[in-house]
Order: structure tokens, then sequence, then C-alpha cells
């Protein structure tokens, strides 16, 4: 494995987990304002 393909692999999870907790806390946000 070489070091493109380790940073590909990390910046693609992080920006996956970014995505999911900015989703979840868009979802979550209309239940507290109700």
């Amino acid at each position: 494995m070489t070091w493109t393909n380790r940073i590909t692999i990390a910046a693609t999870l992080i920006a996956g987990a970014i995505a999911l907790v900015t989703y979840a806390q868009a979802l979550s946000l209309p239940a507290h304002f109700a």
C-alpha cells in the first residue's frame, strides 16, 4: 500500500464521518425546534 492510497482512504473516511455527523445533526435539528 502506498502513502497516496493511505491518505486517500483516510481522507475518504474523515469526509464520510463528517458527512454522517452533519446529516445526523440536520435530522435532529427539527426535532429540537418542534
